[in-house]
């Protein structure tokens, strides 16, 4: 079983990229306006390790894609969110979907 924590700061990590991708895309910002690993752990006063685990895992769940090299920044992938929500998950994943799903509000 996962930790409550983690999941926690899961969700808390991609709903914020999820909004900065909305941003950017609505408002035509350039890349450089997307978060990066650093720029999050700021954001939320966790330790720098720890975010980048939880990017990882985001990375390999495909919902979220790096962008740039240095600094790596961090799109959400919108169109793979939406493939992923009508595909069978393990209940960890379905539950970050269904509470990104829910909590999603249009920029």
């Amino acid at each position: 079983m996962a930790d409550p924590k983690r999941n926690e700061w899961l969700f808390k990590i991609a709903r914020q990229l999820q909004m900065s991708t909305q941003m950017v895309e609505s408002q035509g910002l350039s890349q450089d306006a997307l978060l990066t690993s650093a720029d999050i752990a700021r954001l939320f006063g966790i330790n720098h390790d720890m975010v980048k685990k939880i990017l990882k895992q985001l990375k390999d769940m495909e919902l979220i894609q790096p962008t740039g090299i240095s600094p790596k920044r961090f799109r959400f992938d919108h169109y793979r969110f939406k493939t992923l929500l009508r595909e069978a998950h393990d209940e960890d994943t379905q539950s970050l979907l269904e509470q990104l799903q829910g909590d999603a509000s249009p920029v």
